[in-house]
């Protein structure tokens, strides 16, 4: 009977949303055994503009655990497209939610890797990745941020004479990060596990030697505090809205 309502369920859901892409996308992209169960859910207004690469799904796989372009958390934007090209390889270890306008860019031989349950991309993020991003666990990505492993164009000094840079160079955002709206991370970026980073900053360089628990802000970002953590529980969220009085609300 359990297995019978999730069957149900997962069909009025894929009826209500995009049922040709859906389909599309899963046995494209994986094992014909895991597309029957059609973990990736793709969202009105999604364009993919190429699949020529793969994607993997490791742990458990259920319906529904992979959203691409959901519209349902925040108000419609002026740019409400998402638009993917997936050319190498995109690598999910547990559930994801890819809201509206996000673009998603994964060059050949390059892998984008995203962590366990809780990792969420806001809307209209873009994220491009020529080489190779790691993005770990329960990672909370909000509105309009920028994250690429690329500086797209070379660039020359003294002459000719010094030597030119790679274009690439790998960004790890590790466990528990939380990253503010119109954030930009990019290439070679190492942001430490339970970091939050502040609207409008600037990523540009590896902050491991600050450790854990660090607010990052400003363009380029410093470390401005130590020793503070932000609140993933539901849980613990409403105790302290109960204490404070805050009534929470959906955008």
């Amino acid at each position: 009977m359990g297995k019978l309502k999730r069957l149900i369920s997962t069909i009025i859901i894929l009826l209500a949303h995009c049922p040709f892409k859906t389909v599309y996308i899963n046995f494209k992209t994986l094992p014909f055994k895991q597309a029957l169960r059609l973990p990736i859910f793709v969202y009105s207004k999604t364009e993919f503009r190429s699949i020529k690469g793969r994607i993997v799904i490791n742990g458990h796989i259920s319906p529904n655990m992979i959203h691409i372009g959901d519209n349902t958390r925040y108000p419609t934007t002026s740019r409400p497209l998402s638009v993917w090209t997936i050319n190498g390889q995109i690598v999910f270890n547990g559930p994801i939610n890819f809201l509206q306008g996000t673009y998603v860019y994964v060059a050949e031989n390059a892998t984008l890797q995203f962590g366990t349950n809780g990792t969420f991309v806001g809307s209209d993020t873009k994220i491009i990745c020529r080489d190779r991003i790691d993005i770990g666990n329960c990672v909370e990505i909000t509105w309009e941020c920028q994250i690429y492993d690329t500086s797209f164009h070379y660039i020359i000094k003294g002459g000719g004479m010094c030597p030119v840079q790679p274009l690439t160079k790998r960004i790890v955002i590790n466990d528990y990060v939380w990253i503010g709206n119109r954030t930009t991370i990019s290439r070679g970026t190492v942001v430490p596990s339970h970091s939050v980073i502040a609207s409008g900053s600037l990523c540009n360089k590896d902050y491991s030697e600050y450790g854990q628990r660090c607010l990052y802000a400003g363009t380029p970002a410093k470390c401005k505090a130590a020793g503070i953590d932000r609140i993933f529980s539901s849980q613990e969220e409403s105790v302290y809205d109960l204490q404070f009085g805050y009534k929470r609300f959906r955008l």
